[in-house]
């Protein structure tokens, strides 16, 4: 996994970090609290190519499965829906949310997970590490430039309601968009870039 940026700001609750890096989502060291998945309306099959199917073939993550017994069930109102807890993988839980084939366009798509997290939260179920591909970029086929221009600022607005979540990680295998995040992480977050080697950024953080 090769982190390619990170952005940290201050919030009510105190201080927040938005990063990406360019690697495989399923082989994410620490398991985060919640991965969210995008996926086609009632569709998880683990099509070649897909997170669905990377999180089947490496971690025997059955999506079909788990849809079919949800802890929260949000997809006729929102189109998302929390998974039980996992035994293992990448996350603690997976977040689906259906796009293409919901009726809903991707701006909308996008409110509904963040509702969803707030609903998390207000539930007290853990929600303090998030990770997420660009969402619908890859086999949906959704404008990656389009996606990432609607996806961060909901990430600062959220970050800075939400009293548990400190981090959220966006993690790409494909380096054009991961450079695309990085892009819009910048513009979004309010930053004039700046390289600063790791190791002092890990100082900066903990100080």
């Amino acid at each position: 996994m090769n982190k390619i940026n990170q952005i940290g700001f201050d919030t009510r609750f105190g201080f927040r970090t938005t990063e990406i890096a360019h690697g495989d989502m399923t082989s994410i060291e620490q398991p985060v609290d919640v991965l969210v998945v995008s996926a086609f309306s009632e569709s998880y099959y683990p099509a070649k190519g897909t997170l669905i199917c990377a999180l089947q073939e490496q971690h025997g993550i059955n999506a079909r499965e788990l849809a079919s017994r949800p802890d929260l069930d949000f997809r006729n109102a929102l189109g998302v829906w929390l998974s039980e807890p996992l035994p293992g993988g990448p996350a603690k839980r997976l977040l689906f949310v259906e796009i293409r084939g919901s009726g809903r366009g991707v701006e909308e798509a996008v409110d509904n997970v963040f509702a969803a997290l707030t609903a998390m939260d207000s539930k007290r179920i853990p929600v303090t590490s998030i990770a997420m591909p660009l969402l619908g970029a890859g086999s949906q086929k959704l404008d990656p430039e389009q996606v990432a221009n609607i996806l961060l600022p909901r990430v600062r607005d959220y970050l800075e309601r939400s009293a548990s979540t400190t981090t959220i990680q966006f993690v790409e295998l494909d380096p054009e968009r991961a450079a695309l995040v990085s892009l819009a992480m910048d513009e979004a977050l309010g930053r004039v870039r700046v390289s600063v080697p790791q190791e002092e950024l890990a100082r900066a953080l903990r100080a």
